[in-house]
């Protein structure tokens, strides 16, 4: 009996806008999950290599870098502050998830589609509240691509 073996299926074929929001938003999903893990942020801002972050993956590792090393300097300098920012991130990155599949769905991966729906579940805000300092306005781009209105 001869049987063919399975072919892959090839990722669809996506717009650069919607890569770059994808790559945008990863970036975004590890430094926020790096500094709501709340561990030893300055350690971590030591050992943090950048250039190893980038391969084939989309994500700016220098980007990572700064935001934790940020998130660290107020660890050790304003602790208080330090601990809300983590707590933020650790609400945040449930805001990025969502982002990434909306962003993921509309580029053709996959998924439903309905557009409102996903458009009501951006919050753009919140969004750019946690891209602030490494792209302002991101949150905004996003909602607008999800929303059809960019």
């Amino acid at each position: 009996m001869c049987s063919n073996p399975p072919t892959a299926i090839p990722p669809p074929r996506i717009n650069a806008t919607a890569q770059a929001l994808i790559d945008e938003i990863r970036t975004a999903i590890l430094y926020v999950s790096l500094i709501g893990n709340d561990g030893n942020l300055p350690k971590l801002c030591s050992v943090i290599n950048p250039s190893a972050l980038k391969n084939e993956t989309g994500i700016n590792g220098t980007a990572v870098l700064a935001e934790v090393c940020n998130a660290a300097s107020l660890a050790v300098y304003e602790p208080q502050l330090a601990e809300r920012v983590v707590l933020g991130n650790q609400l945040g990155v449930q805001y990025l998830y969502t982002a990434l599949y909306a962003v993921e769905v509309l580029a053709g991966f996959g998924g439903g589609t309905n557009r409102t729906t996903l458009c009501n579940e951006v919050d753009e805000n919140l969004l750019n509240n946690l891209f602030i300092a490494y792209i302002n306005g991101t949150g905004t781009n996003i909602k607008q691509f999800v929303c059809g209105t960019g």
